[in-house]
């Protein structure tokens, strides 16, 4: 998306204030009434809109920020680091802490009692002789878990100072207990582990992860708050529509919105639904939509005439009296856009 992006939004640049464009979108006429953009019939259009892509007051196309500074993106936000298992991660007076460990595990995890080691396969019959972990082998002496000593499978053996056990079918052992506070992570205070600073948008989740949301763009310029990407010429319009970005040709007025109609004729299942589209882009193809209660859904492609309308009809086989029905259109190279025009009907 970021590549279609480069190429086909930002080969218009900001430059010192001066805005430069080149062709976007060959095949269709350039109109002199678009000093940005390419005209489309009717509006000038920009490009794609990024995921997190937004108008500012019909003057500015942004994005928010969608890389990180520190730390890892991870496809949301931007990861900094993990609690180690057995703390917990907080923030007090704006530092990452977690709590300090007070029970260690040389062998497995520790569940805030004991150290977990591992799930008894099923099959077996599991066992402790001389503080290690056995289990019954399977058929032919197969070991699922551990490694065949000639008669049963030796799993592992509980480190000196522990226990070994076994619990709801579940091999433990007793943790050894820490003569001091240890921060796995950090440093101690004399109460908690602490971390470091809280960037300015820091956070933690699920007291297990430092987060701090994304600080940096993939495109455009940093504003200090989002990344700008354009500015509408002065006498033009931003909007979106569609999933594009887009402006009103020069001193035109408002933006001559796509727009869909529905009618229908007869009942239940054998009725015709006419769905009439006006404004799209001549000579497009256009996709019809229709989406019942159940989620089902029914696509029928159209051509959009030299006039910018389509007529597309079609009848519903789920479609039962007082049943709810959705209507959209999107142009065929963008079926995952925003769509401003969405029909929401009942079956007659």
């Amino acid at each position: 998306m970021m590549n279609t992006l480069i190429k086909l939004f930002l080969n218009t640049m900001i430059v010192s204030g001066l805005v430069i464009t080149s062709s976007i979108k060959p095949g269709l006429p350039q109109a002199k009434s678009c000093p940005l953009g390419t005209f489309d019939g009717f509006n000038c259009y920009l490009g794609p809109v990024p995921k997190t892509g937004f108008v500012y007051q019909e003057k500015s196309f942004y994005m928010k920020y969608d890389q990180c500074s520190i730390g890892k993106n991870d496809g949301l936000n931007c990861f900094l680091n993990v609690a180690p298992a057995g703390t917990k991660a907080f923030i007090y007076k704006n530092q990452f802490y977690t709590t300090p460990l007070r029970n260690q595990c040389v062998l497995g995890t520790f569940d805030g009692t004991n150290c977990f080691v591992n799930v008894v396969p099923a099959g077996t019959k599991a066992f402790i002789y001389k503080n290690q972990f056995y289990t019954t082998p399977l058929r032919n002496n197969q070991c699922v878990l551990g490694t065949f000593d000639g008669t049963n499978c030796f799993v592992n053996v509980a480190p000196a100072g522990t226990k070994a056990f076994i619990y709801k079918n579940q091999f433990y052992t007793t943790p050894l207990p820490l003569r001091n506070n240890q921060c796995v992570l950090g440093t101690f205070d004399g109460t908690n582990c602490y971390v470091g600073p809280v960037p300015k948008t820091g956070f933690v989740y699920q007291q297990k992860s430092f987060y701090m949301k994304y600080d940096q763009c993939s495109l455009g310029k940093d504003d200090g708050l989002n990344c700008l990407l354009n500015v509408a010429p002065a006498g033009t319009i931003a909007y979106i529509d569609m999933g594009g970005f887009y402006t009103t040709p020069f001193e035109s007025g408002a933006p001559t919105s796509r727009t869909i109609t529905v009618s229908s004729e007869g009942s239940g299942p054998s009725t015709l639904f006419t769905v009439s589209g006006k404004r799209f882009t001549p000579n497009r193809r256009v996709v019809v939509r229709i989406t019942d209660d159940q989620f089902r859904q029914i696509e029928v492609s159209e051509t959009v005439e030299r006039s910018g309308s389509f007529v597309s009809r079609r009848s519903v086989a789920s479609c039962t009296s007082g049943a709810g029905l959705t209507f959209t259109a999107f142009e065929d190279d963008n079926p995952t856009g925003t769509f401003a025009n969405v029909v929401v009907t009942s079956c007659p």
